[in-house]
């Protein structure tokens, strides 16, 4: 009777947990956007929500769209491009690194591109003595390293399969992962209207903060901030640093963090390290921004990453800007296009990926959500895993890949009903 007990409380349990679905934070198109409607006042901090969860599932396209409203488009047009040089940003990286202490890149967190070149310039760095990846993607206290792997709850953007995918090559390359954001129990929990323009203030509780965002009839004007989150971060930076006095850091920061003004993070970090911090931008110079030759109107389109170098000078362009950060170097984003359906920059991977087209018989249930994990890690964390590539298919005739890595998978994909299946395949 005590075994019959035993089996059969086996079998309710399996029943109520069932195969792992996977992480929760992915979800259909339409169900992020509907989601998030009307979810905050102001519709810039809607934008950016919604942008960074289609982001997170892997719909880049759909968060460029969103993460664009409300933005100026700019032109440079004022540059003949004889007068300058258009220099492999990589090169110019690797050239600075050995003077300075930490590297610092920022990132917008709704372009994977930016992290895929970050996790491009790991191995290079590490060459050089760089053994310290510290991320602002972390929560101040996290599971990393007493895990094999990130998981979903180590921040909200590590949910985004090139993040997650970024830490494990940062850890087997040798880096020691570190977090440095401000520990708050709270986000921005309260906004005020401040004038016709849309102007707004933003308040949190625990620690007390408060940012405005300042508009005018031409658009955002200014950033004001109390500066509690940048001093946090400076000084937990700074800490990790402390500890590990003779290691060379890299770090990947959010946009506007990274500005040498003595309010933001990087400007005090750069003060107590006593001047040991080289920048460079990747926000700036993105695809809002197009290089036209002034002399032939042609446009720049950039194959990789580029830093514009004024051949007269020697001084890098910097981009007029409502708010710029003030950095050592700007980077040019490379071109984004979609190849085999896919991201361009998905291709240009260190880790080199495998094309794996999905079976008929599972294509015809489209729409479907196709995640797929390292069979390990969702076997040990369930809904906590992190999928290593993404994508909804809208029909049967979609020939598009999903991109992985060699390794076990377990592939799980979703219907537009709500149910949930799975197998399992091995990519050589």
């Amino acid at each position: 009777m005590k075994i019959l007990s035993t089996f059969l409380i086996l079998c309710f349990v399996c029943l109520l947990t069932g195969p792992p679905k996977g992480n929760p934070n992915y979800d259909f198109k339409a169900s992020i956007i509907n989601a998030l409607e009307f979810r905050h006042r102001d519709t810039g901090v809607y934008n950016s929500m919604v942008a960074n969860s289609l982001c997170t599932s892997g719909y880049y396209q759909d968060a460029r769209h969103y993460d664009s409203l409300g933005r100026t488009f700019r032109s440079v047009k004022d540059l003949y491009f004889s007068e300058w040089d258009f220099k492999e940003a990589d090169k110019i990286i690797l050239e600075n690194a050995d003077k300075y202490r930490v590297t610092m890149f920022n990132e917008e967190h709704m372009r994977p591109e930016h992290r895929l070149f970050v996790k491009r310039m790991l191995a290079p760095l590490r060459q050089k003595g760089y053994s310290i990846l510290m991320v602002e993607g972390l929560k101040y206290f996290n599971e990393l390293s007493k895990n094999p792997c990130p998981v979903s709850t180590d921040g909200k953007y590590i949910n985004e399969p090139n993040y997650a995918q970024l830490l494990r090559y940062a850890k087997r390359l040798g880096y020691s992962v570190y977090a440095y954001e401000a520990h708050t129990t709270t986000t921005w929990d309260d906004s005020i209207k401040l004038d016709k323009y849309g102007s707004m203030k933003y308040i949190a509780y625990n620690p007390p903060d408060s940012m405005s965002k300042i508009y005018d009839q031409n658009g955002l004007k200014e950033y004001i901030f109390s500066g509690e989150r940048e001093n946090q971060q400076a000084l937990n930076a700074y800490s990790v640093i402390r500890q590990h006095p003779n290691a060379k850091v890299v770090m990947m920061v959010g946009v506007k963090h990274i500005s040498k003004d003595e309010t933001m993070m990087q400007g005090q970090l750069n003060k107590m390290l006593h001047d040991s911090i080289i920048t460079f931008d990747q926000t700036d110079l993105n695809n809002t921004a197009n290089f036209i030759n002034a002399g032939t109107s042609d446009t720049l389109k950039a194959r990789m990453p580029l830093i514009a170098m004024n051949k007269a000078t020697g001084k890098t362009y910097h981009i007029p800007s409502s708010f710029p950060p003030d950095v050592d170097f700007n980077i040019i984003n490379e071109m984004v296009y979609d190849s085999l359906g896919r991201p361009s920059y998905l291709f240009k991977d260190p880790e080199k990926r495998k094309t794996y087209y999905l079976p008929k018989t599972i294509l015809k249930k489209s729409p479907i959500l196709v995640t797929a994990y390292y069979t390990n890690e969702l076997e040990q964390f369930r809904e906590k895993a992190i999928a290593v590539d993404i994508f909804q298919y809208d029909n049967a005739d979609q020939k598009i890949p999903l991109l992985l890595f060699p390794a076990d998978y377990t592939i799980v994909y979703k219907e537009s009903n709500g149910e949930f299946h799975q197998y399992q395949v091995k990519i050589k």
